[in-house]
């Protein structure tokens, strides 16, 4: 089931309104988990398609109520280990020999984020701070929560368990629906009117950059290839959050933001605090932190405190890479994740001790510094994003067809298109907040949004009508 789809949506209204026809736990818990079913049962008619899956949940639950015991704890290390090598094989990296992989079809939905949910879980119940009786139904409930498994975004089992018993109080009214339809309408036409644009752009683009080009249409159609494809990610990931966080509100889900305007920032720690949020705060609870502070326990000189740190950043994001898929261009991807957020700490430790902290806050803090920065991020993140949705044959193709030289003025171009646009919608974005209506930026305004949500649906549904064009799902993945 597309949950981009109209049928998606029509599914998801049912479940709300079987969920809240009754507000015993017991039957909200039944409703959710017949609609987690469901939505999984839509992706294969064979039932061994689910054997792997079933065990993979089977063996992360045992593994939690393991973990609460001294014995279990001891074993933390080897069986977390043992989860990351089975998730490995069930997703068939390419590095894995052949025979260790199952011969027969199976699913793979959603396996990338209930692998972080068990994790996750496994080492909150071995340090204690995992909330008591998980019972096997809860469990099923959070690991397969149709709002989250494709694409997030990762929600702590704690988060989940709290907002589940807010909503085994609650009554659906108009200010708990208003807000998500509104939600849910920003979303559909993020998804299936902007990225649709979008798509036919960078499409556009691939094609002529694999075409013998001149020096000026190479560079042209390289920037616009270079600068179509982040923009057309974040709208058609962050229209799938908004969707989910609507469709979650509707259910008693209250799940967390993904996106905090994610190119408006100045360095790439910064962006990646920004973008796919949820994931940037699961990999410094869980990765990050505790692998700098064992670092810091083996090497416990404060020069090195700083450099150690440059180290955890290329290991954690080099994760983010391998993670996002199972093929040679995502492990490189992750690799350019990690110089990208290694080199952004490298740059910090230097300008602060050739300057002083406090003039290096205030450099950082000018006009000039803060639009080129914005530019390099952006345009870094761009180039990254080919080995995102390109192999390493079709990126080889576009580099001898358009030139080395068209290439990388391409590059070039995409910096300064990126700054020039950043810079004016910042600008934009300052005025459009400054337009007051009862002492609250009038975009805010719960009149506005709702009529803007109301436009914004009928000419989502005008434009598909007229349009046999569908926009592919891209965010299954980051």
């Amino acid at each position: 089931m597309d949950t981009s789809s109209v049928q998606f949506l029509g599914f998801t209204a049912i479940v709300a309104v079987l969920y809240n026809l009754f507000r015993a736990p017991a039957w909200r818990q039944t409703v959710l988990f017949a609609a987690n079913v469901f939505f999984l049962s839509s992706v294969s008619k064979l039932w061994t398609a689910y054997v792997p899956l079933g065990i993979f949940l089977a063996f992360g639950y045992a593994g939690v109520r393991l973990m609460k015991s001294r014995t279990g704890r001891n074993m933390f290390p080897a069986f977390a280990v043992l989860l990351v090598l089975v998730f490995v094989a069930l997703k068939r990296y390419d590095f894995v020999p052949h025979q260790f992989l199952i011969q027969a079809p199976y699913i793979t939905l959603g396996l990338s984020y209930i692998m972080f949910r068990v994790l996750h879980m496994l080492v909150d119940a071995k340090e204690g701070s995992l909330p008591d009786g998980v019972s096997p139904l809860a469990y099923l409930n959070y690991t397969l929560n149709f709002t989250t498994l494709v694409a997030g975004p990762i929600q702590l089992y704690g988060e989940f368990a709290a907002s589940r018993k807010c909503s085994e109080r609650s009554i659906l009214n108009s200010s708990i629906v208003l807000p998500a339809l509104e939600r849910i309408t920003f979303g559909f036409f993020k998804l299936r009117i902007l990225c649709l644009v979008l798509t036919t752009l960078h499409s556009s683009a691939v094609r002529q950059m694999l075409k013998p080009q001149g020096f000026v249409a190479g560079t042209k159609w390289g920037m616009i290839l270079l600068v179509s494809y982040p923009a057309n990610l974040y709208l058609n990931f962050s229209g799938y959050v908004d969707m989910v966080i609507g469709i979650a509100a509707l259910i008693g889900i209250q799940l967390p933001e993904n996106f905090n305007r994610p190119f408006s920032a100045t360095g790439y720690i910064e962006f990646w605090n920004k973008w796919h949020m949820t994931l940037s705060n699961w990999l410094k609870t869980y990765v990050y932190t505790p692998l700098l502070k064992t670092l810091m326990y083996r090497f416990p000189a404060e020069t090195l405190e700083p450099y150690l740190g440059v180290l955890v950043f290329f290991v954690t994001f080099f994760l983010v890479g391998a993670w996002h898929g199972t093929t040679s261009e995502f492990l490189f991807f992750g690799l350019l994740q990690g110089l990208g957020v290694s080199l952004n700490k490298m740059t910090q430790i230097a300008t602060a001790k050739k300057l002083g902290r406090k003039r290096a806050k205030a450099l950082e803090s000018t006009f000039l510094y803060r639009s080129v920065a914005r530019g390099l991020t952006t345009t870094y993140f761009a180039l990254t994003l080919l080995w995102f949705w390109a192999d390493w044959h079709r990126i080889h193709q576009m580099v001898t067809a358009t030139g080395t030289t068209a290439s990388v003025s391409a590059l070039i171009l995409a910096f300064a298109v990126a700054t020039l646009a950043l810079v004016l919608w910042e600008q934009l974005r300052v005025w459009v907040l400054g337009l007051q209506f009862e002492g609250s930026p009038f975009v805010a305004c719960r009149s506005f949004r709702a009529g803007l949500a109301a436009y914004l649906g009928i000419m989502a549904w005008l434009l598909l009508g007229i349009s046999s064009s569908s926009t592919p799902v891209m965010y299954g993945i980051f």
